[in-house]
């Protein structure tokens, strides 16, 4: 069967001693211990592996596409979900963080190195779909549209991702693309010109830890508001 390895099974014989019922390996008469034997059968069967990849052919189409991963900028890794633009105009998900970050990929040679996405992921939504089903983007933070940045991206010779998730609702609790709304978001990713998309498929424990995490942080924004407001009344 192509791609399937099969390994000893060393669970129940690893470290155990010679001769000790069902721990007596095939070969136990050479005295070596059985951790060596263990590794020597394993160098063999490497090194038969490798002789057989030496007459395995890879095939794929010949089309221009995926010639090397999907390489680029994805934002989730250092900026999350942090949508508070007032309070950290140039850190929030919002247009011009894109938009910085694409110069910057321009600038400092990565787009000439083969970086070419910039990739947004969750919480670039509205909270809500139009009245005709579709995704939109926040108008506060996304002023231009999803649109006007995918072509501000191609401009310089990048390509813009955007994220989605298989279901009702984001991690973050942003409108999801579920089985009733596949066809339209994509219908809309591809009229805004958006080059790839990351979908996400967040189990249900997921879905509690993030709604837990969201309460708990509207929870200390609401404790820090109001000792604000105590300080204030005391001073």
């Amino acid at each position: 069967m192509d791609g399937v390895f099969v390994l000893p099974n060393w669970r129940h014989n690893w470290g155990r001693r010679k001769g000790s019922g069902r721990a007596a390996w095939a070969g136990a008469s050479t005295g070596l211990r059985p951790r060596v034997r263990v590794l020597l059968r394993l160098r063999v069967m490497l090194r038969l592996l490798a002789l057989l990849g030496m007459h395995i052919t890879a095939h794929g189409l010949d089309n221009g596409l995926a010639r090397t991963p999907p390489m680029g900028w994805l934002s989730w890794e250092r900026y999350m979900c942090n949508t508070d633009c007032k309070g950290s105009p140039d850190s929030c998900i919002s247009e011009r963080l894109y938009m910085a970050m694409a110069d910057a990929l321009v600038a400092g040679g990565y787009r000439d190195a083969g970086y070419v996405y910039v990739n947004i992921d969750d919480c670039w939504q509205n909270r809500s779909r139009t009245a005709a089903g579709v995704l939109q983007a926040d108008s506060e933070r996304f002023p231009h549209g999803i649109a006007w940045l995918a072509n501000f991206m191609h401009a310089r010779g990048l390509k813009l991702g955007i994220y989605t998730d298989y279901g009702s609702h984001t991690c973050e609790g942003y409108p999801g693309t579920d089985s009733a709304h596949m066809a339209v978001d994509a219908k809309t990713f591809a009229a805004w010109g958006v080059d790839s998309v990351k979908v996400q498929r967040r189990s249900a424990a997921a879905a509690r830890a993030a709604r837990a995490a969201r309460a708990a942080r509207a929870a200390r924004a609401a404790r820090a508001a109001r000792a604000a407001a105590d300080s204030a009344l005391r001073s």
